[in-house]
């Protein structure tokens, strides 16, 4: 790695670091209820708004807690090599403003009427996707990332019907709305709060 790509690499850590400080300092939301006319959750977090990868703050919308959705109040969110290459740019054109993470640990604090899996205070973890179609092969055979119809939402920057963004917002925020499939964890209450992000690195 040469010089200027390590500098810039140590920047971004350091921009990120205070990022996550700030958003854990803003403090735990209250518990939401689910209801009919359930409106879109304002959301806080950092951003990138253009290729230069500089995150600068910004609120926007998470969509409404759906039926078959959780909300998770994020508590930790790692540092991936692959948010600052996605940031710049690096594998190709990027949509901004973009919220990067995609290890994320936090606290589920609503849920969905047909939830099942989880209940509010449970520990929760999200990786690299968010949604697929569940029903075709490759999804139905732990390979959601092919999903044969094309419905893959990766954790960011990538489109998404449901967002009101248009696109996928990550987890340098204080909040997520994901579905209840599998692309989450759940942590047994012993475990540690920041334990989602061992098994999902």
């Amino acid at each position: 790695m040469n010089k200027n790509n390590e500098k810039s690499r140590r920047k971004f850590i350091q921009q990120t670091s205070l990022a996550t400080a700030g958003i854990m300092l803003a403090g735990p939301l209250q518990i939401l209820a689910q209801t009919s006319d359930a409106k879109n959750i304002k959301s806080r977090g950092y951003a990138a708004k253009d290729a230069s990868g500089k995150l600068v703050p910004w609120q926007f919308e998470r969509r409404a807690v759906g039926d078959n959705d959780i909300l998770i109040e994020i508590k930790f969110a790692s540092i991936c090599h692959s948010d600052i290459h996605q940031m710049k740019g690096d594998w190709g054109p990027q949509p901004y403003p973009q919220v990067p993470g995609h290890e994320i640990a936090g606290i589920v604090t609503a849920i969905g009427k047909k939830v099942t899996e989880f209940k509010v205070g449970d520990r929760a973890g999200v990786g690299c996707m968010v949604d697929s179609c569940m029903k075709c092969e490759s999804c139905t055979h732990g390979q959601e990332q092919f999903c044969d119809t094309g419905a893959t939402v990766f954790t960011y920057g990538y489109p998404d019907k449901t967002s009101p963004s248009g696109i996928s917002q990550g987890g340098y925020s204080n909040n997520i709305v994901v579905r209840d499939w599998i692309y989450q964890l759940k942590c047994p209450p012993f475990a540690t709060a920041n334990c989602p992000l061992r098994v999902e690195v």
